[in-house]
Parts: C-alpha cells; sequence; structure tokens
C-alpha cells in the first residue's frame, strides 16, 4: 500500500503549500458570505486525512488487475482507497487511444 501512502503524503504537502489564510478577492455576489460560512462549517468538521483525501482524484489505471482485461478493477484496493483513505474521485478515462474518438464511440465502451 506504498503508492497510496505516498500519494497521500504528497496531497499533503500540496495541501498545505496552497493554504492562504487570507484572501484578496473581492465579489458581488450577495450569498458569498453564506456559502464561505458554510464551506468553513463544513472544513471545521473534516479532520486533515480527510481534507487531503478529498483533494486526491487516483486515475483508474492506478486499480488495474496486473494481466487482466481492462475493466477488471482490484475492488479491495479500490474500496480501501475510498473507505479507509477517503479519496475524493476516481478518473476513469481510457489508457488506450481510439482509433475512433467520436462521442458514439466513447458511449460504445465497456465499464464494470
Amino acid at each position: 500500500m506504498k503508492p497510496l501512502k505516498l500519494i497521500l503524503i504528497a496531497g499533503l504537502m500540496f495541501a498545505l503549500s496552497a493554504c492562504n489564510p487570507t484572501s484578496n478577492t473581492t465579489s458581488n455576489n450577495p450569498n458569498e458570505a453564506l456559502y464561505g460560512k458554510k464551506v468553513d462549517e463544513l472544513m471545521a468538521k473534516m479532520t486533515m486525512k480527510e481534507k487531503v483525501g478529498q483533494m486526491i482524484q487516483l486515475d483508474s489505471a492506478f486499480f488495474k488487475v496486473k494481466d487482466g482485461k481492462p475493466e477488471d478493477f482490484d475492488k479491495a484496493l479500490l474500496q480501501k482507497a475510498i473507505v479507509d483513505y477517503g479519496i475524493g474521485s476516481v478518473l476513469f478515462a481510457p489508457q488506450d487511444k481510439p482509433s475512433d474518438p467520436s462521442p458514439e464511440n466513447w458511449r460504445g465502451r465497456k465499464r464494470k
């Protein structure tokens, strides 16, 4: 599980480097203060692990079964990443480049 831990550490380092306690932006949106308050309340409830996890988007190739079919995933690893590490999302993008990049061809690709 070392690769996942390295990704979490990298995400934490990125999160800490991106922190900016003050904002110089202004908005004409009257709801911005309300949204900001709700975001602050949600962030206050989250642990650092949850915050870092939500910032991580792993490629589906990370979960592929070696020498398996393209749609075969290591379900235990996927579950561990989501449940235990709380990753924010998984990007399901085909690794191979289709000869026909039309929307119809992409819709026809099978995924489990």
